[in-house]
């Protein structure tokens, strides 16, 4: 006999791959690329005061 089993088939309920911080929203994604764009002014900037 094919015994049937109380556990669900399928994916689990829940979408576990959802973002569940602001690391990769657009708005935090603008952040750090303009602050990598002012870091890498100032290193240029402390650069050609150091020459």
């Amino acid at each position: 006999m094919n015994k049937t089993s109380d556990t669900p088939k399928g994916p689990p309920k829940g979408n576990k791959n959802a973002v569940k911080h602001g690391f990769f929203t657009q708005k935090e994604i603008k952040k750090r690329k303009a602050l990598h764009g002012l870091i890498r002014d100032l290193k240029t900037l402390t650069k050609k005061i150091g020459d």
